[in-house]
């Protein structure tokens, strides 16, 4: 059912909030709850199963970003604690560790979109309206390893979404992979959201982007008045 008024919008907010999994994290000196998105579960580097894992990102982004939590879905994550089967559907929550301590203005949110654009693959320029043909053209010609960048997908007060989309080799195998990312100032602090999900079709982006979405509002509400 769509939020259809300014108060329905607030209630399904609210709703996803509260039936959210959270769990706090520090980011300097602010306190953060993390929302996990729908039918996801934290990767914890307190489990044994999942240490490595966590200090295999973490040394992986020594020096750029601070990983502040790790997810995959619920059923893939319990499947490969258990016969170490690589989850597919998974993310991170990161922040930049040069701003760890500084305090960041929702401006540079809208600063970083800028770049982004201006980034953007320029074979994707004259489709930058429509999403469906912007993963049509990244698509073509995508060889194995490769990573193309689709732009800016979508843009709010305070929250810039891009897309990603890369071929990976998964034992030998090639398999397209897609990722949205999210970034935003909660408390001071600016926030990266990485959702990773395998490319099923050409609705594959859009819907992951709506996962985000919903998901970067419930962080922003379970934050508003913590």
């Amino acid at each position: 059912m769509r939020c259809v008024s300014l108060t329905s919008a607030l209630l399904c907010i609210a709703c996803a909030t509260a039936g959210a999994a959270m769990f706090k994290t520090t980011v300097g000196s602010a306190t953060l709850q993390l929302v996990l998105p729908a039918g996801m579960c934290q990767i914890d580097a307190e489990n044994p199963e999942d240490a490595a894992y966590v200090a295999a990102i973490e040394s992986g982004l020594a020096g750029t970003n601070k990983l502040l939590g790790a997810f995959a879905d619920c059923n893939q994550l319990a499947q490969w604690r258990s016969s170490k089967k690589m989850f597919v559907e998974y993310g991170f929550y990161q922040a930049p560790v040069g701003m760890i301590d500084s305090v960041a203005t929702v401006d540079i949110v809208a600063d970083v979109c800028r770049e982004l654009r201006s980034q953007g693959e320029k074979m994707l320029d004259e489709a930058q309206g429509d999403l469906t043909l912007r993963t049509q053209r990244a698509l073509n010609g995508l060889q194995v390893s490769q990573v193309r960048s689709l732009g800016v997908i979508g843009e709010e007060a305070n929250v810039c979404y891009s897309a990603v989309m890369r071929n990976v080799d998964e034992e030998g195998e090639p398999r397209l992979q897609d990722l949205v990312f999210a970034l935003t100032v909660l408390k001071g602090k600016l926030l990266f959201l990485y959702v990773y999900a395998p490319h099923a079709n050409e609705h594959a982006i859009p819907v992951l982007l709506d996962r985000v979405r919903m998901t970067v509002s419930a962080l922003a509400a379970a934050n508003e008045h913590d």
